[in-house]
């Protein structure tokens, strides 16, 4: 399956969940996902906190709500720069 479309069910799955977004979450997923690193290690490489990164992963974070290192993850998964 492509990164797209998984990206596009992941994203799917959690707004069924009730993910406020979605797509965000899908994106911050994907790009940990390719790290293959734990969410604590992955959350240190980017110099946020943890709960910071789960709250984003459980879609609870808007782009305006999120680190700047973070936004800039979402913002390259989402339109194609990762």
């Amino acid at each position: 399956m492509a990164a797209a479309a998984l990206a596009t069910r992941v994203a799917g799955a959690l707004a069924g969940g009730g993910a406020r977004w979605p797509e965000v979450a899908a994106a911050v997923l994907a790009d940990r996902g390719t790290t293959g690193w734990s969410a604590a290690h992955y959350a240190r490489s980017l110099g946020i906190d943890a709960a910071t990164l789960a709250r984003a992963e459980a879609g609870a974070l808007g782009p305006g709500d999120l680190p700047p290192a973070l936004l800039r993850v979402v913002v390259a998964r989402r339109w194609g720069a990762a």
